[in-house]
Order: structure tokens, then C-alpha cells, then sequence
């Protein structure tokens, strides 16, 4: 495959495309495939070893996995199918976005093949393929992820296996081969929301790429420009006389020899110092997380000093049925510090119906530090945006985003309609103004209750941790409440001991409860005579209470946490045992079958 030398990070930018020959990126289709096992060809076999019972076809080889002992210690004993690079396995993929497999599932039952991918250092991911009976299908993965797991330019195994199946398995794989599709880094020019200039151009490809950025004056002069070669390209830019400017950008496949041209991604003023506000406010949807230094995307309504002292700027929006609440984020940003305190003012129908205003709240969103785990790549460390705590006065750092969260209840009376206010400002205790408010409640109404049972895990020594054991009760009545306002049914997967059930019958009566687990079993234990008989005794006065609270039809036992067919048996008597003695209360388990329970 066509590999070009790397490129120095942060290069200063000179002429560095000059002379150098690359083809134009084109539509959806492939850069290259490189088939790494084409099973219709004769020796496609040579190299790969393993316990599963392989055997050549025309165009395809057919892979048994069958049953074996009960896996202990060394994941070996799982059947499988496997080749390493000193057998012939192409070691370096860093080229490739990802992995396909062609795959039939020949077999009666649905199935569950794994794939393991090692590096030379013995780092190694694990990728799941659910398989329908008798389907054929093409599983793809995605090397943009593997890559920031294990090293992509020294893979040393592939390895197909099932894990401790209780029944035969035929697969037929056609091929095993990578891809590369053009890179598509879905660059974005982030603004400074001051006007002084400070933009932000940033973008992500699965693999690396040489990217180049161009800031041109309003002339089309070029002013400034800067390459880099990373999957992750993020490049900020300050300065410049003030004036309008725009950001070109175009992207080079080093591994393919391609170019993308990215074109103009917009245009950004540098204002005079005088002309810069002292605050600004952008909105944002609540399914974004804003990050400390977040900047507005291009284009972003921005609401200044100016603006929201004359209560000007395009109105704030939000929609929602009846009987529901829907938020809005709300960034401020200052150059200096300040107190900002934030009002719902006037939200009235066209018909004179006012917005109630207890059905306002406003939330300050609150930032945690975090740190990198070892044991998976995430995006970003450092401070993140998580709790909402309660508040409509925040303090705002020069520089830094504080952000407030506006929540709009309503009820399943309230007239459908627009409701027309503002949003008033007040900095350091003044009032600067209001921002214009539009909230359209649909004529749709949500029911008090969701027929979705959720099974949400709260657990109360994590509480314990954080609140200590003086606070416990009440902090965990207010978790409980948050929970079940949000549709969740207040619950525990894991729980040693029973949950309040006078609590839970409240919550039943409001119609905000449909499922909750009433006791753990655990399949480390034992579940002779005694241990059922044991079991019974924690039981019979829980499912009394049950009754008399009328709670039976919400609850269930669950157990046996993900356990596999070596504790079927002990599964099998304790559930039975269940329900002989209390045919109402329900059963739950992620024991996996993969034979659906025919393999009998």
C-alpha cells in the first residue's frame, strides 16, 4: 500500500504541497481494500490454528464452534479460530478506518462470535457480533476506536471465538479484509464571541491526517497558516488588525496519497477594542455538554450588552407538549468577573393566559474535575459539565463559561399555544436587560407515567460516600424524587436488602412507579434446602407486604447476574422455587442462553 513519510507536528507551513502529486478524494467509494483472508482461494486456511473445526468450501471456509468443558481459568478453552502475525497476519493496519468480516450464521439459533485483537505488547480489544439464525451479514469494526486501545502498526492476533457454547455452532466466512474510505475530519470554525479575534478551527477522523488551515483577510490575502498531522486537529488563532476574515482549510491522506480540499468554513470580524462587549450570552440545547472554554460555532445568535439592554436579538425558543418538562441552556461569558441574576419576566399567551410562574426553575450547571481511566480512552479529562444545581444567580469567572439551565414545566391543563416573555439580566445587581422568550406548548399531552419499565440502579452506599450517614435518608428521598420526575423508576439491581415499600407505594399511587427489584440473589450462593429454605424466611414477610400494599404486579426478583450455562441448573431451582411459592412476584436475569432455551 501507498505510505508517504510523516509529517513533523506543528510544522511550520511553507510550500510543502509543491511537486507533490495527489489524487482527488471522490464520493462514498473505498481508498483501497486489503484483503487479509480470502477464504475462496485455495491454502486460505494456512496459518490459522485453534480448536474450532474448520473446513474449506467453495468461496468460503465453514467454522464449528462447538461445546467444551466449562471455561475456569484460561480463556483457551473457548473454541476458536486464530492467527498470528509470525503465521502470516499483516501486521500494520494504521492505515485502515476498519475491519469487515462476511459472515453466516448456519445454524438454527441466534449466536454470539467474538473477535480479539492483540498488539506485539499484548494489549488487546474485544469486539461482539450478534448473529440471527441463518442470516448473513457483513460486522464491521471500527479502527478509529481500536486504535486508541491498542497499537494499529503491530497487530499479532486475530482470534474468533465463542465463549463456553452449550450447543454447535456453523458459521460460514467468506472474507476477512480492511478498508479505507476518505477522511472525512467534519471541520467546524468555532468564534470568538468578544470579537477579538481569538477563533478556533477543530475536527476528528479516525485516522491521521495532514491538515492545513489558511487565514485570509478580506482581500483573500493570506494572514496567518499552520499544518499539523493528527486524528484529533484542533488549532486556535488570536490576533490580527481589526477587519473580517475567513478560515480555508484542506486535508491531506499521508497513508493514500489524497488531498480534500475543505474549502471555506466561514467568515469571523475582529472587532476594535471599543466595539467589544464586556458579556455575552448564546444558547444552547440540552443535549450539549459546554465545556469551560467552549466557544459559539459560526453563526450563533450572540446576545451582548447592547442587545439585551435594549431586550432586542432573536428570541429564545422552546417547545414542549402538555404535562411535560423541556430546558434550555443559557452560556454566559464575561471579560471580567460578575454576578449575573436571571428571571423569567411576562410569559403570556395571545390570549391573556399567563405562563404559571412556579413552573419556571432555573439550574446552575455545575463542573467536576475528572481524570483519564486506564482502563478505556475517553475524550476529555479535566473539569466537566454535570450536576444542575439549583440556582438563579451565578458568578461568573473573566473568561470562563458559566452556564445557566432554564426548565419549563407544564401541566396537562395549560391552553396550547405560543406564550410570548423575556428572560431579564441583571449584572452585579442592575438590571442590563431581557432577552425575548418564545414557548410553544403543543396540544399533545403526556401521560402522568411511562409504560417503559426502567430498571435505573441507585445506589445508596455510593450516597453514603458523599452525604455521610446523618444526611443518607433525606439525600436519598430527594434522589428518589429527582428519579421518578424523570420517568426513572427509582431502583436497585444489586440490593442486599429490601427498599422501603411504603415509599415505593407512594410513588405507585402518583403513578410514577411500574417496576422496582425487591431482593438480589447471588449465584455465588448456595441454594441447597437450607439455602432456599433461608431464602423463603427473608421472603415471606416482604411478599406479604407486597400484598397489602398492593405493590405485587410492580415487583421482581433479579439474580443470577450474567451468569452462563454453569449455573443454569441453580438458576433453574431457585426461580422455580419462586414461583411455586409466589406465583405473582415476577423473575428477571441477564443470564445468557445463546441457545434460547432449545437446546434441550
Amino acid at each position: 500500500m501507498p505510505r508517504l513519510c510523516g509529517y513533523a507536528s506543528g510544522y511550520p507551513l511553507t510550500r510543502w504541497l509543491a511537486g507533490l502529486l495527489l489524487a482527488t478524494a471522490a464520493g462514498a467509494e473505498p481508498l483501497a481494500v486489503w484483503v487479509l483472508a480470502d477464504f475462496a482461494k485455495e491454502g486460505a486456511l494456512a496459518g490459522w490454528v485453534g480448536d474450532a473445526v474448520a473446513a474449506k468450501e467453495e468461496g468460503l471456509v465453514r467454522v464449528r464452534f462447538g461445546p467444551r468443558r466449562r471455561w475456569q481459568l484460561w480463556r483457551d478453552e473457548w473454541p476458536n479460530l486464530r492467527l498470528t502475525r509470525e503465521a502470516g497476519l499483516a501486521a500494520d493496519w494504521s492505515a485502515y478506518d476498519r475491519l469487515e468480516l462476511s459472515l453466516a450464521n448456519r445454524s438454527p439459533l441466534a449466536g454470539l462470535l467474538k473477535l480479539r485483537i492483540d498488539d506485539a505488547a499484548g494489549t488487546r480489544v474485544t469486539r461482539l457480533f450478534a448473529l440471527p439464525p441463518g442470516a448473513e451479514r457483513i460486522c464491521r469494526v471500527d479502527l478509529g476506536t481500536v486504535r486508541r486501545e491498542i497499537d494499529l502498526e503491530k497487530v499479532a492476533l486475530v482470534d474468533f471465538f465463542m465463549s463456553d457454547p452449550v450447543r454447535e455452532y456453523e458459521l460460514a466466512v467468506h472474507h476477512l479484509r480492511l478498508v479505507a474510505e476518505p477522511i472525512d475530519p467534519a471541520l467546524e470554525l468555532l468564534a470568538d464571541p468578544f470579537g477579538g479575534g481569538a477563533v478556533r478551527v477543530r475536527g476528528a477522523a479516525g485516522r491521521p491526517a495532514l491538515y492545513r488551515v489558511e487565514i485570509r483577510d478580506d482581500q483573500g490575502v493570506p494572514v496567518d497558516e499552520y499544518a499539523e498531522q493528527t486524528a484529533r486537529f484542533d488549532w486556535r488563532w488570536s490576533g490580527g488588525v481589526p477587519g473580517r476574515y475567513r478560515a480555508h482549510v484542506s486535508v491531506v491522506d499521508l497513508d493514500w496519497a489524497v488531498r480534500s480540499d475543505q474549502g471555506d468554513l466561514g467568515e469571523f470580524a475582529v472587532l476594535p477594542e471599543p466595539l467589544r462587549p464586556g458579556l455575552v450570552m448564546w444558547a444552547a440545547e440540552t443535549t450539549r455538554k459546554i465545556a469551560l472554554d467552549a466557544q459559539p460555532s459560526l453563526g450563533k445568535a450572540l446576545y451582548g450588552e447592547k442587545t439585551i439592554g435594549r431586550g432586542g436579538g432573536a428570541p429564545l425558543r422552546l417547545e414542549l407538549a402538555r404535562n411535560e418538562v423541556e430546558g434550555l441552556q443559557l452560556v454566559f461569558r464575561a471579560q471580567r468577573s460578575a454576578s449575573i441574576e436571571l428571571a423569567v419576566e411576562e410569559l403570556v399567551h395571545a390570549d391573556g393566559t399567563v405562563f404559571p410562574p412556579d413552573a419556571t426553575a432555573w439550574r446552575q450547571v455545575g463542573y467536576v474535575f475528572t481524570q483519564r481511566p486506564g482502563e478505556y480512552p475517553v475524550d476529555v479529562a479535566g473539569w466537566w459539565p454535570d450536576p444542575l444545581l439549583p440556582r438563579s444567580q451565578l458568578a461568573l469567572r473573566r473568561e470562563d463559561n458559566q452556564v445557566a439551565w432554564l426548565s419549563l414545566r407544564t401541566t396537562a391543563g395549560i391552553a396550547p399555544g405560543i406564550y410570548r416573555g423575556r428572560v431579564a439580566v441583571k449584572v452585579d445587581g442592575t438590571r442590563l436587560g431581557a432577552i425575548p422568550l418564545e414557548v410553544q406548548v403543543h396540544a399533545a399531552t403526556l401521560p402522568d407515567s411511562t409504560a417503559v419499565r426502567t430498571a435505573f440502579s441507585l445506589y445508596g452506599h455510593m450516597l453514603e460516600n458523599v452525604y455521610g450517614a446523618e444526611r443518607l435518608g433525606t439525600m436519598t428521598r430527594r434522589y428518589m424524587d429527582f428519579l421518578v420526575d424523570h420517568r426513572l423508576n427509582p431502583d436497585h439491581l444489586y440490593r442486599r436488602h429490601p427498599p422501603s415499600l411504603e415509599a415505593l407505594a407512594g410513588y405507585a399511587r402518583q403513578g410514577r412507579l411500574n417496576a422496582f427489584n425487591l431482593l438480589y440473589i447471588d449465584a455465588e450462593q448456595d441454594y441447597d434446602r437450607e439455602g432456599l429454605i433461608a431464602l423463603a424466611r427473608r421472603l415471606d414477610p416482604l411478599v406479604a407486604r407486597l400484598d397489602s400494599l398492593g405493590l405485587m404486579d410492580r415487583a421482581y426478583i433479579y439474580g443470577f447476574d450474567e451468569i452462563e450455562s454453569g449455573n443454569f441448573a441453580a438458576l433453574e431451582r431457585v426461580f422455580t422455587f419462586v414461583k411455586n411459592r409466589y406465583p405473582g412476584l415476577k423473575t428477571a436475569t441477564t443470564a445468557r442462553d445463546p441457545g434460547l432455551g432449545l437446546d434441550n
